[in-house]
């Protein structure tokens, strides 16, 4: 259980690197003048998804595809950003007024995705995934990550990938 919380709590670590580095990379480009919260949000969730692809491919062609290597690269690029850009972010950044909240519009937009959330939840919770294709194909790639940290010897099997690895547990 402990190292379950420990595990969770450095990917939000990582997580939170990689959105800052977003948020100052975003703040530059638009020259520290932000005109509304939804474009601030989209350009964060851009450069978000970008460097998290980016950065994966990056360790992937290198063959350091591995949770240390991602931490380790992003912390790197986060430290580049933050030393270019965070000072000036924060003495010169000019965010719009907040717009009022609204109870009734908040539950009309994410009302459909809380009770889909909440019915897949229920679901996983009391059906247990024993399908053949979730044990013959899905579970070697957790096994293999959890074996040795990488994924990258999957694609590389003498068979037809993942199913060469079948039963590994």
């Amino acid at each position: 259980m402990q190292f379950t919380i420990y595990s969770f709590g450095v990917f939000l670590l990582l997580n939170l690197l990689v959105l800052s580095n977003a948020f100052f990379v975003v703040c530059r480009v638009s020259n520290f003048k932000i005109t509304s919260w939804s474009k601030l949000f989209l350009a964060v969730s851009a450069i978000f998804f970008f460097q998290v692809i980016v950065s994966q491919i990056i360790l992937g062609i290198f063959g350091f595809l591995n949770f240390y290597s991602v931490f380790a690269l992003n912390a790197f690029v986060f430290a580049i950003t933050a030393f270019l850009f965070a000072r000036k972010t924060f003495k010169s950044i000019k965010l719009p007024s907040f717009p009022k909240f609204n109870i009734f519009v908040f539950l009309a937009v994410f009302s459909p995705f809380i009770v889909i959330f909440l019915l897949r939840y229920f679901n996983a919770l009391f059906q247990v995934p024993l399908e053949y294709d979730n044990v013959a194909y899905h579970l070697p790639f957790v096994v293999e990550w959890f074996k040795t940290g990488k994924l990258l010897p999957v694609y590389y099997s003498a068979f037809a990938g993942p199913i060469g690895y079948y039963p590994s547990n």
